[in-house]
């Protein structure tokens, strides 16, 4: 169970599961565990929203991102979006989707090392205890508000977007709703992606912060005990632990 205990936060989130020896979704640093943190006042000004001279403007539909099988909907993508950006968005959203299928299904991706590096690959690993714990059900709805490079960089971007688990259930393992007012509510997840030594975009961590940060949700209520497994451990992010 050491793989998934960086799921803490969204385990909390999704459920109250307490997966341990994770500390997965989010985001953990090589220091610990920092799954469901706000990311850094520093970190967000980092980043740079001006395209390159190149670049041209793309558009991406939700649909296009969206998995409605596993219940992932993505009802909005940022139009800020350039053909630069768009392979960083891809493997995001590949991320994210790999991350809440393990904690929905328990099934883990069939290459967690073409998705993801250091402890966020870790997260992608089956948990062999599902679905022993209290796990989350769709839909997950998700809101795509950024993508950008670090500044004067092109080797490491950040994408941002808003986890909505109003809809989302917190079920045991008879099946039964069980979900908590601390298991539901929207939360702004900030995914860290670098590229590899094949040219290729793989999320390095990722981070969910308190819930009531992203879109019109103020509650001000902290999540239980899901992060995607860092959310999706139940945001630790962003089930099935």
């Amino acid at each position: 169970m050491r793989k998934l205990v960086r799921r803490h936060r969204l385990t909390t989130m999704l459920g109250g599961a307490v997966i341990a020896g994770s500390c997965a979704l989010a985001g953990c640093s090589s220091g610990g565990s920092t799954a469901g943190a706000p990311a850094s006042s520093s970190a967000t000004q980092s980043i740079s929203a001006s395209p390159t001279p190149t670049a041209k403007n793309v558009t991406v539909s939700p649909e296009s991102v969206s998995d409605t099988e596993l219940g992932y909907i993505v009802t909005e993508v940022t139009p800020e979006m350039t053909d630069e950006k768009l392979p960083v968005l891809k493997a995001s959203v590949a991320y994210d989707q790999a991350l809440w299928r393990l904690n929905i299904t328990g099934k883990s991706a069939d290459n967690p090392d073409s998705l993801a590096i250091d402890k966020a690959r870790d997260d992608l690993i089956e948990n062999p205890e599902f679905p022993r714990r209290v796990h989350r059900t769709a839909p997950i709805k998700v809101s795509i508000d950024i993508v950008d490079f670090e500044a004067n960089r092109r080797d490491l971007a950040q994408v941002t977007t808003c986890l909505d688990l109003n809809e989302s259930k917190a079920v045991n393992t008879k099946g039964e709703d069980v979900t908590m007012s601390t298991d539901i509510g929207k939360y702004r997840v900030e995914t860290t992606l670098v590229l590899n030594d094949d040219k290729k975009w793989v999320v390095k961590q990722q981070r969910t912060a308190d819930v009531g940060t992203c879109g019109n949700d103020t509650s001000s209520a902290s999540p239980s005990t899901a992060t995607q497994q860092s959310t999706a451990g139940a945001t630790s992010s962003h089930t099935g632990g």
